[in-house]
């Protein structure tokens, strides 16, 4: 049987909404059907016009004290780099079947945005995101996912592992949420 590629992706950015500054984007690929993590990437972003940032944002990330992070010895890159290697990134696997954020609203849109400042096309195409928050909620309801540190990527692993849960709790009913189902590719990665 061949299997498929998924890849969670997790920002943090200086805001909520689309045009707020990014400033980190990671991912993690995983393997539904075998239920493993794979390869994942990190990338730390320098914050630059025209992107903005919230006033409530950064009061409540400092009081939590979890960023800025910009680590002695990272990488940080401008978000037009940042976006173009992570592209390089996803285009290494071949064929990706989806890609997941935990909820709609917030990484998918703020990374288009991104991207579209930065005049490059997105790594995926509409029908291919999924929201990692709302299939968690159809297996499990209420129950609490485990708690996340606001590290991107710390988040995206965790938010892969949770998905695969979810994705395993629903055993093959989960191909329905995708209305062609899911397509069966090499996974060459995880």
């Amino acid at each position: 049987m061949n299997h498929t590629t998924h890849i969670l992706i997790d920002i943090e950015a200086l805001g909520l909404r689309a045009g707020a500054a990014i400033i980190e984007l990671s991912a993690c690929a995983f393997c539904p059907e075998t239920g493993k993590t794979g390869e994942v990437l990190e990338l730390l972003i320098e914050p630059q016009f025209p992107f903005t940032a919230d006033l409530d944002t950064l009061a409540w990330h400092a009081k939590k004290g979890s960023w800025p992070r910009f680590e002695s010895g990272k990488a940080v890159h401008s978000i037009g780099a940042a976006l173009v290697a992570f592209g390089d990134w996803v285009d290494s696997f071949g064929t990706v079947d989806a890609f997941w954020s935990w909820g709609a609203s917030y990484d998918f849109p703020l990374l288009a945005a991104a991207y579209d400042f930065a005049g490059v096309a997105t790594p995926w195409k509409y029908w291919q995101c999924r929201c990692a928050r709302t299939v968690w909620q159809v297996a499990f309801g209420d129950r609490p996912h485990g708690v996340r540190s606001h590290i991107a990527l710390d988040d995206a692993i965790d938010s892969a592992v949770d998905v695969m849960e979810a994705l395993g709790s629903l055993g093959r009913r989960w191909d329905r949420l995708d209305g062609a189902g899911w397509r069966m590719t090499s996974c060459a990665h995880p």
